[in-house]
């Protein structure tokens, strides 16, 4: 993947760990991708492997399926109402309910419909 303008204040490490026995250094270009906004659906090498551990692990055969990636629940939100949701579609939404869905829901000219389901 090309790294978009990745500057020459990009330099030197971003460290962390997973655990007491697992140290992670992010160095070079992988630092240079890290901190750069990537394409809408992912970093494509990290949506392959998860698409491979998908197919590996549970046996699910590769085909016309895919991995979408977000960084934060409002980007997941939009997604998820864009790929199930057509414009002017009727949406049953529970009420009270996360004001974060409301600008998705808007943005598709949804007819909203408010119901308690407890």
């Amino acid at each position: 993947m090309q790294v978009r303008n990745p500057g020459p204040y990009i330099e030197g490490v971003a460290s962390g760990s997973a655990g007491e026995s697992t140290n992670i250094d992010i160095v070079g270009r992988d630092l240079a991708q890290a901190v750069q906004y990537g394409q809408t659906n992912g970093i494509p090498e990290l949506r392959e492997l998860l698409v491979n551990m998908q197919s590996e692990i549970h046996k699910r055969p590769k085909g016309d399926w895919g991995v979408v990636m977000g960084n934060g629940c409002q980007d997941l939100i939009w997604k998820c109402f864009n790929a199930c949701i057509s414009p002017g579609d009727s949406v049953i939404c529970e009420t009270p309910m996360y004001t974060g869905c409301l600008p998705g829901l808007w943005s598709l000219n949804a007819n909203c419909i408010g119901g308690s389901f407890l």
